[in-house]
């Protein structure tokens, strides 16, 4: 009889025996094996794909009712407040000077 071949890997670290790597080789493969059987959903309590994805979705919608959709409403507000300066408007800039409006020339989008 010949001896099985070896399977070639890193050489066992000093103070183990092959006992204690056959131990931690066989709990590698059987989790590796219940990592695949979760996988395919055969696992019990395994999540499938669309069970994943509904976390996501409600960050998304979450996202979106707190950040994108009150952005586009402050700018709606903003574009509507720009087309409606008009010559002789008192205004206030982000910098805190006051002044007022002497020209508005919509076609270079420019008040002066």
């Amino acid at each position: 009889m010949t001896a099985p071949p070896q399977v070639p890997g890193p050489p066992p670290a000093a103070g183990t025996d092959k006992w204690e790597i056959a131990v931690y080789s066989g709990l590698l493969i059987d989790l590796l094996v219940l990592a695949e059987k979760e996988a395919e959903g055969a696992g019990n309590g395994g999540l499938s794909g669309m069970s994943l994805m509904w976390p996501l979705l409600a960050i998304f919608v979450l996202f979106y009712f707190l950040m994108i959709r009150p952005q586009r409403k402050e700018q709606s507000k903003r574009t509507a407040m720009l087309a409606d300066v008009k010559k002789t408007d008192r205004v206030v800039t982000i910098g805190g000077i006051y002044g007022v409006v002497t020209d508005v020339d919509r076609g270079a989008d420019e008040v002066t």
